[in-house]
């Protein structure tokens, strides 16, 4: 993309340096495509130390970052 140029969907996370660069830009109204997270816990609810709070600082910092329902 850089050195050819064109149009592509790439995660943010993976061309967000080079958005704040300058060196490539978003397309306004182009369609946006999120993608899921899983978490996933033992069947028995015996959850390891600390689970509980990683999923909390999860759901709290993807609620920083995204407009949509979480």
């Amino acid at each position: 993309m850089l050195a050819k140029g064109g149009n592509g969907y790439f995660r943010t996370r993976v061309v967000d340096r080079y958005l704040q660069e300058g060196r490539l830009h978003k397309v306004k109204g182009a369609a946006e495509f999120t993608y899921p997270i899983y978490l996933v816990s033992l069947k028995n609810n015996t959850l390891p130390d600390g689970f509980e709070q990683a999923k909390k600082i999860l759901l709290d910092s993807m609620k920083n970052v995204s407009s949509w329902a979480i």
